[in-house]
Formats: structure tokens, C-alpha cells, sequence
């Protein structure tokens, strides 16, 4: 990187002594490289592979870069990432090296008093040591170590960021245009990969026009920038043009490339959105110290007298030393640190950019030292004073000594951090799960990092062809099925219907597609999970990984672990907890971020089996479990929760948890349950249980909610509002027979279950919905009567009687007790809806508007009550009104396929075709396929169309 048109006054060592320092650590980025996949390079390695059978939408140079390697096999790719890594590190810090000594050392009157080169370049006899300093500092800090050994690609756009600080730098010693053109050419290439040269560009800009001066302004030198910068910009038409020519992608060219653009807005859109004190403090060891050396500062700031003139020389050297300890310190990951910031404000980014500025900054903050105070200024010297000598030495000496401690004391600090994140713990964990999978199975996964994870594992051990494995996150996408049926053939026989507007899988379709896997082949999760799947299958731990088996006839509850299944998971858990469990703590600690994902993974494993053995009765062998995985990962509140539960309960006390405090107090990182669950494993505490089973209940995991109800109920027999969820989902589910005994049982033990007026309400409506389900009216209705006789101005249990009686299609009987809630209380919203719902199914559609017209008056966003007027209107030839309420629906609810058919009808009747056709068409596509109603539209459509209406 030398250039014939710079000083002979240069030290011959600045040039050479660098480039070997950055060779030397290449040799340790080699020692210190991972393997195997890391948790940085795992996305490149998916998309060489295209593991996932998708187009990237971002980083189209890197992709470029990288495509080459996806000719080697796929076993090899992992460590080819990470090489590149660790050769774009070495030529960073080559350019960094470089960069350093091409930086002006003319900037304060002390600099120029000592510094004649004709490019103001450092050339006393130690003008190796800034360089040198600055790479070693750089290369050994913990991030920019971390990313070159990790084969992530911000390495590559650091690579890029370098070069262009550079470019700058050459232009400014050489005065040759040539270093500006590839400035703007390289710099346009960055942007469509790198979100960050966005951010940085005015800071560029300005730089530029400080190197160049006046001459920046010439039309035909701005015109050749732009033009060198718009090339490179065209990179953002790659990614999108391989979008819109493959088959893989439902995306189009401009969906493509308003992904990455939109990708990149909202990234500096964050970035600007930092809170104040952030941007500060990451700008203290970064962007400022470059400002401050890029100015050059008058000798005397106006002042002319002497003690003003040293005044403003010592304040120099105080905001110079300032700067140079600050950004050492950063180096350090102190508390303001890059690195630190990041983790505090939960971004994740390595912002290896400002870590460069930074050494960047060491290497002139050091050199100005080393030239100040290690050298006496030319022309007429004074003889320094004693003081002037004594610190001269002291900081020369200082300098000298961080040449040394500060490179070994970055490697004592760094090196066990940079093991501790090595790729083995990753690798343990998918080689055990690959050990746990018979040959051919089906594997599922809702994780992406774990499936692929073991896909590595399985390309590693020359077995992926073995087994079929499925991203359940992209199972509902056309797209993916098609990806499926060429990578596993005859394997993969689903296929996907061409006339699919939506490019979506309906839930029907897929629990079919699981069901038909399941009767040919053992299908298995590779973690617990919960969901409408888990409506059919329940799941059995083998280790790491979970068989998924169908539940026989007429049963609710999966059946207990056999003997054979404790022995077998008790075993792989003692097996694996000296050699493989143990270990993980000491390297959490040292931040491994592999580590660290790991443990979670083992603690959520461990806490489901625990769970497990609690439901077998083995509560001493469940708290070994718990224990464990709290030890593993101490943010596993779900682990903590259960643990500290089996500890009352073997203790014989009652639980007393607050599930509302703990929701607030523990639970703030999550942002739903079900992340606490997916991030943690199940819970086996009855308050939480009971929780857990109301979620299912609204998700429509009903035998899931069963399950959880039916856990309370085991776990605490008094827990009388788990039984009475459990009687209504029993009545869902078409099991009246074990309603009545639920019943029977709850007044059998009235100590046990005191009942207040609205617990006896509930029963009564549980009792009655379970005679009516046996086909027992007579039954129902004589306990709904006696129920009214003994409460007849009983507002709930009149609304409750009337919610009975409508769900069993007793409208008329349900009729004459809405209007006696009514004539109680004329404006109870849900009598009012019940009495234009029940008008409505006994056909007296005129007698439906009033009641609903009176509940908008009062809820005018009742959207329940807006449809039901429409459909009443539309009945009654109110085509006006219908249309005015179908509109207002269609507002809120786009996707609506009945507001469609309201609008689609109406139109049909005005005879209004061009308005018919066009909502007829958005029914079509909204609403559910193989139904009575989307046929007879269909027939209506093509007559339109054919125009024979």
C-alpha cells in the first residue's frame, strides 16, 4: 500500500512492521477460528445452502462474495465463512494500518513545530509504534476478535468502511483523483449492503469537501462521483431481479427491492432514534476524535502572550490524552462502551464502525504524543526545564509500555471470552440431538437456529438425506411446499393448488399433512411446543428431541411416561450432565453467546422433564431437574416457579403465588405468554396452570386448555374455578356425561367447594348445556325454570338461562327470556344483541333493527351488532341502510368475506353488475373454500361475467 509519490523521510519500519503485526494476528485469528457454525455465520450458511428454499432481500454484495463458496460441499462451508472472515479482518487491520500512517500530523502549533515531512506523515524514528498500537488494540478488541473468528459478514462491511477511509486519506497525501473515484465507487457499492454507510454519509460528505477544498464544487467533478456512486448503487438491482426470475420467490422485483430499502430506512431510523446519552457516549470514542484530529488548529487560538499561548498548548494535551484513554478504555468494553451500550439498549449490533474510528484515534492520539513529548522542537531551542524532561520521559514511557500491556492485557481479557464462544457447545447440542433421531424421520422445528443447527450437524455427519426436516414457520407458505417437493422428490408428495391466490395453507390442510406423515413415518420436534398440532399429537421426550404420537379415541390427557421412557431420559440426562451440562456455567459467565443459547435450550428440556416426572408422581426427581435448570439458566422464571412449587409441595405447604405480581415483577422481558413458554418450557404450578389453561382456551387449544384444567384440578382438588372451565370446554367438546359427574361431585363436597351466587349461576348453566347435549329438554328446561323460580329478578341468571337456550337452538324460549331481562334492564348491551340475533334466526328481521339501532346508540362500535343490522336490512329490502352498515364493516374488517357478500348482494339487487362483480370477487377471495355459499357465488359470478344475469 506504499506510493511512489510519498516522502523519503518515512521510517523505513512504519511500512513493513504493520503488515506484519497484522499477519501475526491472522495467526491467532487461525488458532482462535471456530470450526463449525456459529451463531454469526448460521443465516450465510442457510442461504449458501438455500436450506430454507429462500432468496436473501439484503446484502447483495456480500452475496456476490460469498456465492462462490456454495460450490464447496456443505460440510466444508461453515469454516469457509469463517476463514473469510478472518481474512477481511487482516486487511482491515492492514488498512488500518495504513490509514494511521497517512494521517497528518500538522494539526496543533506543538505538532508543527516538530513535524516537517512534506505530508505533515509521522516520521520521527518510532513512527512504527501508532500503527502498530492501533492494529494490535483493534484486532485484540473483543468484538472485532469475535467477528473475525465467527464468520459473520460484518466483518466484510467494516472491510468495505475501511477502504473508503483509506481512499480519502491517499487522496489528501497524493492530491490524485484516481483515490477519490474509487472512493465513490467502492462507497456505492457498500450502501446497498451495509445500512450504516447510510448514517455515515454526511459525515463523509463533509470530509471530502475538507480534503478537497474548493475544487469539490466543480460540476464535472461531482458529476464523475456521482456517476462512480450510482454504479455501485445499481447492486441494489440484484437481489430483486433474482426475486422476480425464480421460481422460489412469490416476491416481484419491486417487492424485493422495497424489502431491503425499507429494511435499510428503519435501521437508520433506529440508529437516529438512540436516546441522547447513548449517541453521546458512542460518539466520545469515536466520531469526535476524529473531528478533532481532522481540524487544524491556529497556533495561538488568538491569544499572544506567553503563559496564554502554554495555557492553550496543556489544553491541547489534555483533550488529546483525553481521547486517547477514553477510546482505549472502549476498547476494554467499559461501561461506555460500544459492546456495553448495545447490550444496554437491547440492540443487536457490534458496532465494529465506531470501533474502528476508535483505533483509529489511538494510533494519531498516539503518535501525537510520542512526536510531542519524545521529540524537542526545530530551529532555536530553550533548554527544557527539569519537569518539561521528566514528563517528557514518563509519557514516552507510557506510550512504549502500551505497546506491550495493552495488547496483553486485551488478549488476558479477551481470549477466554473468544473459547468460551467457540462453536462446541453448539455442535455438542445438535450432535446429541442427531443421536436421539432415528433414520428417515420427519423433523420439525418452530426455531430456525435449532432446525439448522442440526441440518449442519447432519451435512457434517453425511446424513441429512436421512431425514425429511421442516421450518414449521414457513409451512404455510405455497412457496416453501414447492422448495419441499424438489429437495426431498417422492418423499415430499404434497402439492399445492395453482389456483391459490393467497399463496397460504389453510390449518385444515396442514393438520391433514401431519396426520398423513404421521401414519408412514416417526415424526419428531426438536423442542417443546404447543399449538393446534398439539391438538392431535401430544409429545414424548427422547433426550433432546420429541416424539409427536396421536392420542387414541375419546381420550383428553396424554398417558404417563412408562418405566422404559424415566430409565431412558434419566439416563441421557446423567450421562451427559459431568462432560457436557457442567461446563456451561463457567462460559455464560464469560459472555459466550453460544453458551448462553445452549444452557436456555438444556434448561427448557430439563424443566419439561421435570415437569414430566411431577406428572408421574416422582416429585423428588422433578426438583433435580428444576434445579438444574435454573442453574443453567437463571432467567428461566418458569423453572424457578416449578421449582419452588415441588419444594412447598414435598414440604406439605399450599401454594400462594400471585400470578398477577409475578407476570409484573418477573415476566417483563417477554412480551406474551407464549414466549414465556416457548423461551422456557411449561409450567406445573396450579395458579399458573390455571393461566396457562385460559390462554389455550383463547387461542382454541381447547384439549390442550382441558389438559391444563384438569392439572389444577390434580394438583389443587379445591380449586373450584378450574373445574368450572373444565365443565364448559367438556360441554365444547361433547362430553355431557363427564359434565354431570363434574356437577354431581362439586355439590357432593360443599365444604370443599362453597358455592356463591355466581359460582351457582355457572353451575346451573353447566348442568342444564349438559341435558340439553344428552338430548334431555326436558331435563334442561326443568332446571333452568327452578333455577328462575328461585331467582326471577336475577339479571346473570336470566343472561345466563338465554345463552343456554340460544346455544341448544331454543330461540323461542330464549326469546321470552330476553325480554323479561329487558324488561329489567332496557339497555343491557348483550340482551339487546341476543334480541336481534334471536329475531334474525326466527326470521322477524324488521323486529331485529330496533334493539340493535339502540345498542349503536350506546356502543357505537359494536361491530357484532353493525353486522347483524346489515344482514336484518338486507332482509327486509333496507338496501340503503344495509349498505351504509356494510360499508362501515368493510372499514374495519378489509378482509371480511361476509361484508363482501352483504355489498355482492346488494349490488346484485340494485342491478348494479359492474359493483356486483367486483365484491363478489373479493367473497371469492376471502372466503373459506368447499362451501355451499362460495359455490353458488361462484355460479352467480360466471353468469355475470358471461353477462346473463
Amino acid at each position: 500500500m506504499t506510493n511512489k509519490h510519498e516522502s523519503n523521510t518515512r521510517n523505513p519500519p512504519s511500512t513493513i512492521l504493520p503488515w506484519l503485526v497484522a499477519a501475526g494476528v491472522l495467526v491467532l485469528y487461525l488458532v482462535t477460528l471456530n470450526r463449525w457454525v456459529t451463531l454469526g455465520n448460521l443465516g450465510q450458511i442457510i442461504q449458501l445452502g438455500r436450506w430454507d428454499g429462500q432468496l436473501p432481500f439484503y446484502w447483495p454484495l456480500y452475496f456476490v462474495v460469498t456465492y462462490p463458496l456454495s460450490w464447496l460441499p456443505m460440510s466444508w462451508q461453515p469454516q469457509a465463512l469463517n476463514l473469510l472472515a478472518a481474512i477481511c479482518a487482516v486487511l482491515t487491520l492492514a488498512l488500518l494500518a495504513r490509514s494511521v500512517m497517512l494521517l497528518p500530523h500538522d494539526r496543533t502549533r506543538e505538532q508543527r513545530l516538530r513535524e516537517h515531512s512534506p505530508s505533515a506523515r509521522l516520521s520521527i524514528p518510532g513512527a512504527w509504534l501508532p500503527p502498530v498500537l492501533a492494529v494490535l488494540v483493534c484486532g485484540l478488541q473483543l468484538s472485532f476478535w469475535d467477528n473475525a473468528t465467527a464468520g459473520t459478514s460484518e466483518m466484510f462491511d467494516l472491510l468495505l468502511f475501511a477502504y473508503v477511509i483509506r481512499c480519502l486519506l491517499e487522496y489528501r497525501v497524493t492530491q490524485q483523483e484516481s483515490w477519490l473515484t474509487k472512493f465513490a465507487l467502492v462507497y456505492g457499492l457498500a450502501i446497498p449492503n451495509n445500512w450504516a454507510m447510510i448514517g455515515f454519509a454526511p459525515a463523509f460528505l463533509v470530509a471530502l469537501i475538507w480534503i478537497k477544498g474548493t475544487g469539490f464544487f466543480k460540476w464535472r467533478f461531482i458529476g464523475r462521483l456521482a456517476a462512480c456512486g450510482a454504479v455501485g448503487l445499481l447492486l441494489y438491482l440484484l437481489l430483486p431481479l433474482l426475486h422476480s426470475a425464480s421460481s422460489l420467490s412469490d416476491a416481484t422485483f419491486w417487492q424485493a427491492l422495497k424489502a431491503n430499502l425499507v429494511g435499510q430506512k428503519s435501521m437508520v431510523r433506529n440508529a437516529l432514534a438512540l436516546p441522547k446519552y447513548v449517541a453521546l457516549l458512542l460518539a466520545l470514542t469515536s466520531l469526535l476524535p476524529v473531528v478533532v484530529m481532522g481540524i487544524r488548529w491556529k497556533s495561538s487560538l488568538g491569544d499572544t502572550n506567553a503563559i496564554s499561548i502554554k495555557l492553550t498548548t496543556w489544553m491541547f494535551h489534555l483533550v488529546h490524552g483525553l481521547f486517547l484513554v477514553a477510546c482505549v478504555v472502549a476498547a476494554f468494553d467499559s461501561v461506555f462502551s460500544p459492546r456495553k451500550l448495545s447490550m444496554e439498549i437491547g440492540l443487536r449490533t457490534s458496532f465494529l464502525t465506531l470501533y474502528y474510528l476508535g483505533a483509529l484515534s489511538i494510533g494519531y492520539f498516539s503518535g501525537y504524543f510520542l512526536l510531542v513529548f519524545g521529540t524537542e522542537p526545530s530551529g532555536p531551542r530553550s533548554r527544557a526545564g527539569f519537569l518539561r524532561r521528566a514528563t517528557n520521559g514518563v509519557i514516552t514511557v507510557i506510550l512504549w509500555l502500551a505497546l506491550v500491556g495493552g495488547p496483553a492485557a486485551l488478549i488476558y481479557q479477551n481470549l477466554p471470552r473468544i473459547r468460551a464462544n467457540s462453536a462446541v457447545p453448539l455442535r455438542q447440542y445438535a450432535e446429541l440431538q442427531a443421536k436421539s433421531l432415528p433414520k428417515n424421520a420427519v423433523v420439525l422445528s418452530d426455531d430456525p437456529t435449532e432446525l439448522y443447527l442440526l441440518t449442519a450437524t447432519l451435512h457434517r455427519n453425511k446424513t441429512v438425506d436421512d431425514y425429511l426436516l421442516l421450518d414449521t414457520r414457513l409451512l404455510k407458505l405455497a412457496k416453501y411446499h414447492e422448495f419441499l417437493s424438489k429437495r426431498y422428490a417422492q418423499r415430499w408428495p404434497y402439492r399445492t393448488s395453482t389456483n391459490n391466490p393467497t399463496g397460504l395453507i389453510d390449518d385444515v390442510s396442514l393438520m391433514k399433512m401431519m396426520f398423513d406423515l404421521s401414519r408412514s413415518n416417526e415424526v419428531y420436534y426438536l423442542h417443546p411446543s404447543f399449538g393446534y398440532y398439539f391438538e392431535e399429537f401430544y409429545m414424548r421426550p427422547h433426550g433432546l428431541v420429541y416424539q409427536l404420537k396421536t392420542y387414541t379415541t375419546n381420550s383428553i390427557n396424554a398417558p404417563s411416561s412408562t418405566p422404559d421412557e424415566i430409565s431412558e431420559n434419566e439416563n441421557f440426562w446423567k450421562q451427559i450432565g459431568t462432560d457436557v451440562l457442567s461446563p456451561l456455567p463457567g462460559l455464560v459467565k464469560q459472555r459466550g453467546f453460544a453458551a448462553t443459547l445452549v444452557s436456555t435450550y438444556y434448561s427448557r428440556a430439563l424443566n419439561y422433564w421435570g415437569v414430566e416426572l411431577q406428572k408421574s408422581g416422582q416429585f423428588d426427581d422433578a426438583a433435580a431437574h428444576f434445579q438444574r435448570a435454573v442453574e443453567l439458566n437463571p432467567d428461566n422464571v418458569v423453572a424457578q416457579i416449578n421449582l419452588d412449587y415441588n419444594r412447598d409441595r414435598r414440604a406439605g405447604k399450599k401454594s400462594t403465588v400471585d400470578v398477577a405480581k409475578t407476570i409484573e415483577d418477573r415476566f417483563s422481558k417477554y412480551s406474551n405468554w407464549e414466549q414465556i413458554m416457548r423461551a422456557n418450557g411449561p409450567f406445573d404450578e396450579p395458579n399458573f396452570c390455571f393461566e396457562q389453561g385460559r390462554i389455550f382456551t383463547k387461542g382454541r387449544n381447547y384439549r390442550q386448555a382441558v389438559q391444563q384444567f384438569d392439572r389444577v384440578a390434580a394438583l389443587a382438588p379445591d380449586h373450584l374455578a378450574a373445574r368450572l372451565w373444565l365443565g364448559q370446554l367438556m360441554i365444547m367438546g361433547r362430553m355431557p356425561g363427564k359434565v354431570l359427574d363434574l356437577v354431581a361431585e362439586i355439590r357432593a363436597h360443599p365444604e370443599t367447594f362453597p358455592l356463591d351466587q355466581t359460582n351457582q349461576i355457572e353451575l346451573i348453566r353447566l348442568e342444564a348445556s349438559a341435558q340439553f347435549a344428552s338430548t334431555n329438554s326436558q331435563a334442561a328446561d326443568d332446571i333452568l325454570q327452578a333455577a328462575l323460580t328461585k331467582y326471577p329478578q336475577d339479571k346473570n341468571l336470566l343472561a345466563a338461562v338465554a345463552q343456554v337456550q340460544m346455544a341448544f337452538g331454543h330461540h323461542a324460549e330464549a326469546m321470552t327470556t330476553v325480554e323479561k331481562l329487558l324488561s329489567l334492564a332496557p339497555d343491557d348491551p348483550q340482551a339487546l344483541l341476543s334480541k336481534g340475533a334471536l329475531c334474525i334466526q326466527l326470521k322477524t328481521f324488521k323486529e331485529a333493527v330496533a334493539p340493535l339501532t339502540r345498542l349503536l346508540e350506546l356502543q357505537p362500535d359494536n361491530n357484532a351488532a353493525l353486522l347483524n343490522r346489515a344482514i336484518a336490512n338486507l332482509q327486509i329490502d333496507e338496501l340503503d341502510a344495509a349498505q351504509s352498515d356494510y360499508e362501515k364493516l368493510r372499514t374495519a374488517f378489509p378482509s371480511a368475506f361476509q361484508v363482501y357478500y352483504g355489498l355482492g348482494e346488494i349490488a346484485f339487487r340494485k342491478k348494479d353488475w359492474q359493483n356486483a362483480i367486483k365484491n363478489y370477487e373479493l367473497y371469492l377471495k376471502h372466503a373459506p373454500p368447499n362451501t355451499e355459499e362460495r359455490r353458488s357465488i361462484s355460479a352467480r359470478l360466471k353468469e355475470l361475467k358471461d353477462g346473463s344475469p
